[in-house]
């Protein structure tokens, strides 16, 4: 552990304590510098994950096996599966299986 001096604002650690459920304002500030660390970290990995520039192409075309839809083509698809997620399946559904008697003294 390291011993420090320091000058905060005294309104800020106030909330920090209070918003983190910290009971001390050492634990506040240590949690802070936890989470500041693992931001930092995500940000840096996102960096290296991103890639070096704007892509440009057609992806329909680089798939080859799935010709591009037209909106005409794709959005009746779309509406009726809305209604299916909505209303059910239009299908009426078999008879309910009876229920499995139990064992013991009923």
């Amino acid at each position: 552990m390291k011993r420090t001096n320091v000058i905060l604002d005294e309104r800020l650690l106030k909330e920090a304590k209070k918003l983190s459920g910290e009971r001390t304002y050492s634990a506040t500030i240590n949690a802070a510098l936890k989470e500041m660390i693992r931001t930092l970290k995500v940000r840096e990995g996102l960096k290296m994950m991103s890639g070096s520039g704007w892509w440009e192409g057609d992806l329909a075309e680089m798939r080859g096996d799935k010709p591009r839809m037209s909106d005409d083509e794709w959005w009746p698809m779309v509406e009726q599966e809305l209604s299916q997620i909505r209303h059910g399946p239009a299908a009426p559904r078999s008879k309910p299986r009876p229920r499995k008697r139990r064992r013991g003294s009923r």
